[in-house]
């Protein structure tokens, strides 16, 4: 806090300190008095348990805070004084610590909302936010505190590698006086309500021959704020990598069922231009209704996709509901029908659910009523597996289809958990072998539950480590695409868990485990 005569001019204050209106317990009325702002500089997740390097994410505020006129209507107009605090413009995160080589770093710029902030001689600021392509944009109250730019750069110091820009749009939903009949020392304007919306996205990302790949997005909403054309224009270089969706929706404004989507259709070219090619076009119906048909539940009954020349729909499924609401029958683009049957089917929350295939083939599987774990499976072949948990509801047991729980054979697989303030979390898995013992290995879990190391005596005793790093450089825009690509093919990741045991929260990757884990759906 810096001296009494070194204290800044309120209205432009560009430090920590602020000034404030107070009662101290020996005085009778309110006196103005400077206070301090505290910020994050630095945040530090140390594992207690063993020798894992901290995680260290420190913060650079640049420039100047800011501080608006107190605008609380339970104010007196005499009491008011500009220490509301608003914030920094942009930030700077940085991972690392430091020592270990150079820091991952971002940086955000902020909406302050401080255009239209009262001025000692009435008048109205006019500030703008300045994004690091010199673009500007009035820095409106209602937008305070979003994000309007977020930059990646290679490394602490190093290039800028990538940039994604917002631009929100807004629209006045209701509006509420504030002035005090009873009391004209309390004044303050008028109280708005915002609609707001991202109005548009814009990103540029490095490419390896250090040229811009730039690409847009912008979007339009209807009346009740639902998003209906998204304007992609793709690479901004290339004129003919438009696309154009447009958004229709099935309404009960009696119901307040608002936001269900009738009709999705997406064609090259931009949002308005005559030409396009249909690049997708889908329909839904819901209630049994006919497409368009104001929907009274909003269960999906029927889904139609464009057929290829263009001139018509095809129905792509077909579903029917019990009275509470879960799917019993859906057909498919054939019109060969799936159903399921619950067990008891109305009145409880159902222990057996079985889904019978078009070939008429059985799946049934068997929950817990009380925490919707899945208990049992038996395929179309009979064959079942068993699952067995805990209190917290981890998995602890499981008979394959080769063992035989009700005839008292022991598990296929057992888990052991143990969890401790003082040692590491371990996972012990024990596996039937063959000539009936059982294999015993060990996932090893640090205090912030990343798997440390892998121990496996039955191959060749391997004990695998695992090492977490401080920092990871964070992946370019094409790289993300890769792996949410590679992600959803499920990847060399989803093939090594495969191979182990469960997590220390109890989910095995390829067994149910506790509600919302496994089975099926309505059982959960």
């Amino acid at each position: 806090m810096p001296g009494k005569d070194k204290l800044p001019t309120a209205h432009d204050n560009g430090m920590r300190c602020y000034p404030f209106f107070w009662t101290p317990e020996w005085a009778d009325k309110p006196l103005q008095d400077w206070f301090h702002k505290y910020v994050v500089t630095e945040v530090r997740e140390e594992d207690k348990v063993t020798d894992a390097a901290p995680k260290v994410t420190s913060y650079q505020y640049v420039g100047a805070p800011a501080w608006a006129w107190d605008e609380s209507e339970l104010t007196e107009d005499k009491h008011r004084t500009w220490s509301q605090y608003r914030g920094y413009a942009k930030v700077r995160t940085l991972t690392g610590r430091g020592d270990d080589g150079k820091r991952a770093m971002t940086e955000h710029l902020y909406f302050r909302g401080m255009d239209g902030d009262r001025l000692p001689d009435g008048k109205k600021r006019e500030v703008q936010v300045t994004d690091s392509d010199g673009g500007t944009i009035a820095d409106l109250p209602q937008y305070g505190g979003q994000q309007r730019e977020s930059l990646t750069y290679l490394d602490e110091g190093g290039q800028l590698e990538s940039a994604t820009k917002a631009t929100p749009i807004s629209k006045i939903t209701a509006t509420r006086s504030r002035a005090d009949d009873k009391d004209p020392t309390r004044t303050a304007p008028p109280l708005h309500a915002y609609m707001g919306h991202p109005g548009s996205s814009e990103e540029r990302t490095r490419q390896g021959d250090g040229s811009w790949l730039r690409t847009k997005e912008t979007i339009t909403y209807d009346e009740y704020g639902q998003p209906v054309t998204t304007h992609d224009f793709g690479d901004l270089a290339d004129p003919d990598d438009d696309a154009c969706t447009t958004v229709t929706y099935a309404r009960n404004t009696d119901k307040w069922i608002l936001e269900l989507e009738s009709q999705e259709r997406t064609v090259t070219g931009a949002c308005g231009a005559s030409g396009g090619q249909v690049v997708s076009d889908t329909r839904t119906s819901f209630d049994g209704g006919k497409f368009g048909a104001a929907p009274v539940k909003g269960d999906v009954t029927s889904v139609e996709e464009i057929t290829g020349d263009g001139k018509g729909y095809q129905v792509a499924e077909r579903t029917e509901y019990d009275v509470h609401g879960r799917p019993v029958t859906s057909y498919d683009a054939n019109d060969e029908a799936t159903s399921t049957a619950y067990t008891p089917a109305t009145g409880a929350i159902p222990t057996k659910a079985v889904v019978t295939n078009p070939l008429g083939h059985t799946e049934t599987t068997h929950a817990d009523p009380v925490r919707g774990i899945t208990t049992a499976v038996v395929d179309a072949n009979g064959r079942r597996n068993d699952m067995v948990y805990d209190g917290l509801g981890r998995l602890t047991k499981v008979w394959d289809v080769n063992r035989d729980k009700g005839k008292g054979q022991s598990p296929s697989a057992e888990y052991d958990y143990k969890v401790t303030k003082s040692k590491p979390t371990t996972v012990t898995t024990r596996s039937l072998k063959e000539d009936g013992s059982y294999s015993t290995s060990a996932q090893i879990y640090d205090g912030m539950l990343r798997e440390r190391q892998n121990q496996d005596p039955g191959r060749r005793r391997r004990a695998a480590d695992h090492r977490h790093l401080p920092r990871h450089p964070r992946p370019g825009r094409q790289d993300q695409r890769r792996l949410l690509r590679r992600g959803r093919r499920g990847g060399d990741a989803a093939d090594r868990r495969r191979q182990q045991g469960p997590a220390p929260d109890g989910v095995h990757p390829r067994r149910p485990g506790p509600p919302g884990q496994g089975g099926h759906p309505a059982l959960r």
